[in-house]
């Protein structure tokens, strides 16, 4: 039976990574392999990843800057996709294993999907380092669960956001003061209740959506990198910024009390690298707890930075950790 979710096709904006098309090649079962290929012998990095993830091919470059040896498997070669899986990830194998960088991704093609499924299951017992080990992943496919993982911990300076789950528009009462989430990984705009967008029709909210209260603050992004956060304040036109026309981010120093509850609430999901979103107000001094992303972006985030002066410190971070020098 197919998942249901509420993203309709105007909230979803294109973007790179996030569902990968299928190549002529894939679908006429010919022609796998001939784009990239492992280099000979085991390099120091590896990255699975779609071609287009714009996270992952940014992270490569900077590995190859810092002159490393570095593969990429593209989740959309089949031929790369089965020998990694059937030969090259023995775990009964004795030796040296490359630091993994995990992205995932799914495809359109049910027989690719099931080569991945046992990929991703090798990964999970994988003996080497791995960043977003599949296995814990499951936090990025229902945002409920991640407001139920914010709702572990009690904090008096962090707090989870009111969440309201429903499936009968007619019982909810449109405002501009309450915001309409996606339930699902598929990454979507998010907007006011009041959107146009989401007014098409009767019954076309017939499955849940999770509504909550419209904050007021400034947007708070930290990246929990091991035993240290890095955080960036975002201001933006856009009640998802992510969409807006203007973005101005600048480096955040998080109080020590809310960096150390970030790096304790990724411990909880098993999560040494995560993406950790906030809604801070000054006047009340509160961060409201948005998301726990156990595979961010975080180009996004750390290109700005680097443009306007910063280090590279989250791409620093994940090249020590794979080549286990931390």
């Amino acid at each position: 039976m197919q998942r249901k979710c509420f993203i309709l096709p105007a909230l979803r904006p294109h973007v790179q990574g996030t569902q990968v098309n299928l190549r002529p090649s894939l679908m006429h079962d010919e022609g796998y392999g001939r784009d990239i290929q492992i280099e000979q012998g085991s390099p120091a990095i590896l990255i699975i990843a779609s071609e287009e993830d714009r996270t992952a091919l940014y992270f490569k470059k900077f590995v190859e800057r810092n002159n490393c040896s570095v593969s990429l498997v593209s989740i959309e070669d089949s031929s790369l996709v089965s020998n990694f899986t059937w030969s090259d990830q023995d775990i009964s194998r004795q030796g040296h294993f490359p630091g993994i960088y995990f992205r995932g991704a799914s495809t359109r093609c049910a027989k690719l999907n099931r080569v991945l499924e046992i990929m991703q299951d090798v990964l999970a017992f994988y003996p080497g380092i791995i960043i977003n080990r599949p296995s814990r992943h499951s936090l990025n496919y229902s945002k409920p669960l991640q407001m139920t993982a914010i709702s572990r911990s009690i904090h008096q300076t962090v707090k989870p956001i009111p969440t309201f789950l429903s499936n009968v528009p007619a019982k909810i009462a449109s405002s501009n003061e309450t915001i309409v989430k996606s339930i699902s990984s598929i990454r979507s705009e998010v907007v006011a209740l009041t959107d146009a967008r989401l007014l098409h029709g009767a019954g076309a909210l017939h499955c849940p959506i999770q509504l909550q209260p419209m904050l007021q603050g400034s947007c708070i992004r930290a990246h929990v990198c091991g035993d240290t956060v890095h955080a960036a304040k975002i201001d933006g036109d856009a009640i998802d910024y992510r969409y807006g026309e203007q973005i101005k981010m600048t480096r955040y120093e998080l109080p020590q009390d809310v960096a150390a509850w970030c790096i304790q609430a990724a411990r909880r999901e098993g999560l040494e690298f995560a993406g950790i979103d906030f809604i801070y107000d000054e006047a009340a001094q509160l961060f409201s707890c948005l998301e726990i992303n156990p595979s961010p972006g975080y180009h996004f985030y750390e290109k700005r930075l680097v443009d306007s002066g910063e280090a590279p410190s989250i791409s620093q971070w994940l090249l020590q950790r794979l080549l286990g020098n931390d």
